[in-house]
């Protein structure tokens, strides 16, 4: 931006065009109008320039920040495009199962025709194995199942696939990640699914030792109770002496008052649960 020349400046620059007087004085005043407005429209301009580079500024961030926003979106829709399509594969793959269990049992039953022929003198009582629903403690469903199965006079050997069939939740979770090694194996399906219910020699041992008689509960299903929770508990540690076993399933009682037998009128209930776990 050039500057302004003085006023002595602007003088002698008349005095060499052969001006004095007014022409002088007008010669002046007009210079320093003409350097004014040049100087003005200089700073316009300079001003009008920041801010178009300000006003070019602000879109290019705003394109920017709408680009990212457009890239954050189809970031989204593809991630959830991609867990759609592991929604799907999911779902089919589990539709597979299905079908290939429901194949093997139709196959066990083809080979065991004694299984689809058992017959009960009231169909309309016939029971159904029943179906694991996801919350149920494990060890009382298999239990269930055992029993519900050795009443239909099932072939144990197709246990395991019945099984596969009825399970849900977390259970499911479980089978699917066993190999086909262990879920064509009932005693191997069973003891993978008690484990990772974490089932264990401790749980066991804590439920066997916490065990006590229901207000309402006899002395026969206490013991049947016990008898249970100390199978599941030796079978899930080394083999016992028959003494050793005897130690163990009196624990129970010994939490007892000692009136308490005479109060029931069952002196011999300890008896009766040693005769139900020997």
């Amino acid at each position: 931006m050039a500057s302004m020349p003085t006023i002595a400046e602007l003088r002698a620059e008349a005095v060499q065009l052969g001006l004095e007087g007014e022409a002088l004085t007008e010669f002046i005043y007009k210079q320093q109008s003409f350097y004014r407005d040049e100087r003005a429209a200089e700073r316009a301009a300079h001003n009008a320039e920041l801010l178009a580079a300000r006003e070019r500024e602000q879109l290019a961030a705003e394109r920017e920040k709408e680009r990212e926003q457009l890239a954050a979106e189809r970031e989204k829709e593809r991630e959830q495009l991609a867990a759609e399509r592991e929604k799907e594969r999911e779902q089919l793959a589990a539709e597979l199962e299905r079908e290939r269990r429901d194949h093997e049992i139709r196959m066990l039953e083809l080979r065991s025709p004694r299984d689809s022929e058992v017959q009960l003198s009231d169909a309309a009582a016939k029971p159904k194995l029943p179906m694991y629903r996801d919350g149920e403690d494990i060890t009382s469903y298999i239990i269930r199942f055992e029993r519900i199965a050795e009443l239909l006079q099932l072939n144990r050997s197709s246990y395991a696939v019945r099984l596969g069939t009825l399970l849900t939740g977390k259970a499911v979770q479980i089978y699917a990640a066993l190999s086909p090694d262990v879920t064509g194996d009932y005693d191997s399906l069973k003891k993978a699914l008690l484990s990772g219910f974490n089932k264990t020699h401790e749980t066991y041992r804590e439920e066997f030792r916490a065990s006590r008689i229901g207000c309402n509960e006899t002395y026969l299903q206490f013991a049947t109770q016990l008898g249970r929770k100390l199978d599941y508990w030796l079978e899930s540690r080394t083999s016992l002496t028959s003494r050793e076993t005897l130690r163990l399933v009196r624990l129970p009682f010994k939490n007892l008052p000692a009136t308490w037998t005479i109060d029931k009128r069952c002196p011999r209930a300890v008896s009766l649960v040693v005769i139900r776990v020997m």
